[in-house]
């Protein structure tokens, strides 16, 4: 009975992660509309790779405070 409890939390813990998650992962879902200059590219992908990294870091360390 209580490994089906921690199994329980475990997959509650998960869902709330994807609902909070949820926001950034539809920000970064959307198509990629890329500037026409270079400077301006550049600091479109160093933003998108940030908000990835960002979106990364919550999930790996949810996923660890879980397990």
């Amino acid at each position: 009975m209580a490994k089906i409890q921690v199994y329980k939390t475990k997959m509650m813990n998960a869902c709330g992660l994807n609902k909070k998650s949820e926001p950034e992962v539809n920000r970064l879902d959307q198509a990629f509309a890329f500037p026409e200059e270079r400077k301006e590219c550049e600091v479109y992908i160093r933003g998108k790779t940030a908000q990835l990294n960002h979106l990364m870091r919550t999930v790996m360390s949810n996923k660890q405070s879980t397990a």
